[in-house]
């Protein structure tokens, strides 16, 4: 047998940090952050403890990439947006892509939505995603004030406060039994009956 190659070391390391990032996301989203240890995720992982601290110095560094990565996605997903110029079309596509994206990530939009509203939560974290959901508020106040909409920055603001609510909802309360297709629709109405 000969022996392992540089790639083949590569390939092995991706593939336990994903196993490892993949159960960290279950069980924080499930049982909640605060509660799940090191040990419970190497567990879940089927890896050793000590594996996880070659990859991880430690469970807040482990959160910290999980929202590092879903951040990365929700910036890519703004990209859906940028050939877009039709105000209206553009606010549609905004709406969709967050519905997707909420659909899509739903593990890690359960686990991150309750520990926003804790005050031990990362404050780099809450940094990071409160920057990016006012770069998503201010492209939609340039759409509204592009439709001329009275109050372009409330109207922005009550559009997402109607997703935050909506998220919490399907996250949080009503979980399965949410009507989120509907629910988006109504969003999209809404858009649509705007000037």
């Amino acid at each position: 047998m000969s022996p392992r190659t540089s790639q083949q070391y590569e390939q092995i390391r991706a593939k336990s940090k994903k196993k490892i990032f993949q159960a960290a996301v279950e069980l924080f989203s499930s049982q909640g952050y605060h509660v799940v240890s090191v040990s419970q995720i190497a567990d879940k992982a089927g890896v050793a403890k000590g594996l996880i601290y070659n990859y991880f110095e430690s469970k807040d560094a482990i959160l910290q990439e999980i929202i590092h990565q879903v951040s990365s996605e929700m910036i890519g997903f703004m990209s859906a947006m940028e050939d877009e110029k039709e105000p209206k079309k553009r606010l549609e596509t905004l709406i969709r892509s967050t519905f997707k994206l909420l659909k899509e990530k739903k593990d890690f939009y359960s686990l991150i939505m309750p520990l926003l509203s804790q005050p031990s939560f990362s404050k780099e974290v809450k940094q990071s995603l409160a920057s990016f959901i006012k770069v998503i508020v201010q492209d939609m106040e340039v759409s509204l004030s592009n439709l001329n909409v009275q109050y372009p920055r409330i109207e922005a603001l009550t559009i997402g406060a109607m997703i935050d609510g909506i998220a919490w909802h399907y996250l949080l309360i009503y979980k399965e039994k949410y009507p989120l297709d509907e629910m988006e629709l109504k969003v999209i109405a809404y858009i649509r009956q705007l000037p």
